[in-house]
């Protein structure tokens, strides 16, 4: 069954940049109404200026910290006064955590958690009944991390993993009245993502720039399961290599995960200082 975005209302968080900003210019350039929620106001600004110079739909700005209880309601309050409602959720918003799991303060781990998986339940609670009024669609921006845990993102993955499940329970939740649930597992995407996440220890490398894809390509994907009621959608080849591994060879790839972890901390350990080991 198709669900064109033509005319759909599609409230997209984190919407300043990276997946959040290509997939707002991709669902505008397929006729959808985006509104963009960041807590830049400058940033969602300029895009949607962009996207209504360039002829491509209505777009909205407003600034958000999804954190904030009180600015979420105020954000669906204004979509439901201007657009009359919410046919797409996409939890997009959220950080990156990088270091070993004995060095992560709980301070840390916890804003992650506070981010990437209490907002979008936040976000979530406050769109499902347009949704259900609508028969619309959440869809939750997870990762590759979601279905298969990997070292030094080990925070990260939790809040992911937490995401995924977030997304079956609602899937089953919601199903009787309509109400879809896209799980979204991207691999690696050219973004500021990993410049942007915080740090406990050396910087090592995620993966070499060749395996990243272009932020435009991955929106296009999305748009595209989101068109054709996908349920779960797993971004780059690596990803899906990543994925068949966890399912049809664990152990084998708990072996090389952990060879390639300790070729990596080895090769990083001359480099790290102890001011590296605190968060920036």
């Amino acid at each position: 069954m198709k669900h064109p975005l033509s005319d759909r209302v599609v409230v997209i968080t984190g919407a300043s940049s990276g997946i959040g900003e290509a997939l707002a210019r991709e669902c505008a350039a397929r006729g959808a109404r985006v509104v963009l929620a960041a807590r830049s106001a400058a940033k969602i600004e300029a895009v949607a200026h962009d996207l209504r110079a360039a002829g491509r739909g209505s777009a909205l700005a407003v600034p958000t910290d999804v954190t904030k209880p009180d600015q979420v309601r105020r954000l669906f309050e204004t979509v439901e006064r201007e657009w009359g409602g919410v046919d797409v959720l996409v939890n997009n918003a959220g950080f990156g955590v990088w270091g070993a799991i004995e060095r992560l303060p709980l301070d840390l781990i916890r804003e992650n958690f506070e981010t990437n998986v209490f907002a979008a339940v936040s976000c979530a609670q406050a769109a499902i009944p347009h949704l259900r009024r609508r028969r619309g669609c959440l869809v939750n921006i997870e990762s590759v991390a979601a279905l298969r845990g990997l070292p030094l993102a080990g925070a990260y993955a939790a809040t992911k993993h937490a995401l995924h499940a977030f997304s079956e329970s609602l899937r089953a939740e919601l199903a009787a009245d309509g109400v879809r649930v896209l799980s979204v597992c991207p691999g690696i995407i050219e973004t500021n993502f990993h410049v942007n996440r915080k740090h406990v220890g050396p910087r090592t490398q995620t993966g070499p720039d060749w395996l990243a894809m272009p932020a435009d390509r991955c929106a296009r994907q999305i748009a595209r399961a989101l068109e054709t009621g996908r349920r779960q959608v797993v971004i780059t080849w690596h990803g899906w290599f990543l994925a068949l591994a966890q399912r049809i060879a664990p152990r084998l790839l708990d072996v090389l995960i952990a060879a390639n972890y300790h070729r990596l901390t080895r090769a990083e350990a001359p480099a790290a200082s102890p001011a590296a080991n605190s968060t920036p």
